[in-house]
């Protein structure tokens, strides 16, 4: 098995206990909740998500000049 193979099984494996988590907190909250709600949860993470991808695309793809020296930065 890859680096590569390894690193997505673990970000598979923690998104997972993630979710759970998260869903365990908002049923000791809420109680019961419906699986239109747990899909709106789904969306909702995906899009702050990918938002953050939208922003590193960004910075990627226009990147700005450093200002001053580096190894003069505290």
């Amino acid at each position: 098995m890859s680096v590569d193979d390894l690193l997505l099984e673990h970000a598979a494996v923690t998104e997972r206990i993630w979710f759970q988590h998260v869903l365990a907190v908002l049923y000791r909250r809420l109680g019961d909740v419906n699986l239109r709600f747990i899909y709106l949860l789904a969306i909702e993470h995906f899009a702050r998500h990918a938002g953050h991808g939208d922003i590193l695309d960004e910075q990627i793809s226009h990147p700005v000049p450093p200002t001053a020296d580096a190894s003069e930065q505290p």
